[in-house]
C-alpha cells in the first residue's frame, strides 16, 4: 500500500470505531464534543439551507433533526438528543450517511426490519422515500482502537477498517444509518449499519395501503 493511499484512508479508519472511544486531550473524538468543535460548525462550514438535509423519519412515527457535521471535522457526532448526524464523507461515494450515538437515538435500531419506511427531508424540497434492505452487525476485534479489525456477525468474514468502509458506504445511490452495537458491557462492542434503497412513491403508499384498507373498508 502507497503511503498516499495511507493518507487518503486514514480519515476513514478513524470513523467507523466512532462511540466511546477514550479521548486524548488534543484530539475532538466523537462522542467527546468540546467548545472548539461547535466553533467550527458556523455557516460558512455548511451547505447551503436548501440543499441541507433537516430531518429523517422512520416509519411514519419516529422523527429525528439531522445536525451537519463541519467540513473540517469528519469524526464529529452530536450528543444533541433525539438528532442523527449527517456523515459528510460517505457522500463522497454518492452515500447519505447518517450516524447517532447508541446512548441517543440508537434505541430506534432495534425497531428496523427488511421493509421498513424511512423518509429523508431537505429544507423547501420534496421528501425521499426509501426502504430497509440489509441489516447489517459486525464485531469489532479492537473496539477502541481507530484501526480495528472487524468480523461479520452473519457470515464471520473479515474485514479492515478502509474494506469496512468502502463496503458499507462505497455502493453509493443509498441512505445508511449507523451506529455502535452494545455488548458484554461495552457500549462499542461492534458496529450496526442499517442499510435503505430509495423506492418510489407508488411503493410507499402500496406499503400503507392495508393500513388505509383498515380505516377505510369502502
Amino acid at each position: 500500500m502507497t503511503l498516499g493511499w495511507l493518507n487518503f484512508l486514514a480519515p476513514v479508519l478513524i470513523l467507523i470505531p466512532f462511540f466511546s472511544l477514550p479521548a486524548p486531550q488534543q484530539i475532538d473524538f466523537p462522542g467527546v464534543p468540546s467548545e472548539h468543535t461547535y466553533q467550527r460548525d458556523t455557516q460558512d462550514d455548511i451547505p447551503s439551507q436548501n440543499d441541507r438535509i433537516s430531518r429523517v423519519e422512520i416509519s411514519g412515527k419516529h422523527s429525528y433533526t439531522i445536525i451537519e457535521q463541519p467540513k473540517d471535522n469528519p469524526a464529529f457526532v452530536s450528543n444533541k438528543p433525539g438528532t442523527f448526524t449527517h456523515f459528510l464523507l460517505a457522500e463522497r461515494y454518492g452515500t447519505i450517511g447518517l450516524m447517532a450515538h447508541n446512548t441517543q437515538v440508537g434505541p430506534i435500531f432495534s425497531e428496523f426490519e427488511i421493509g421498513t419506511q424511512v423518509t429523508l427531508f431537505r429544507h423547501d424540497q420534496e421528501p425521499i422515500h426509501y426502504q430497509v434492505q440489509s441489516i447489517r452487525k459486525f464485531k469489532a476485534l479492537s473496539p477502541n482502537s481507530a484501526y480495528s479489525a472487524f468480523i461479520d456477525l452473519e457470515d464471520g468474514a473479515h474485514y479492515t477498517a478502509g474494506e469496512l468502509f468502502l463496503d458499507i458506504y462505497g455502493a453509493g445511490d443509498r441512505l445508511v444509518l449507523q451506529t455502535c452495537l452494545s455488548r458484554n458491557g461495552l457500549k462499542n462492542w461492534g458496529r450496526w449499519f442499517v442499510i435503505t434503497n430509495p423506492v418510489g412513491d407508488e411503493l410507499i403508499l402500496e406499503s400503507y395501503l392495508p393500513t388505509y384498507k383498515q380505516i377505510n373498508p369502502y
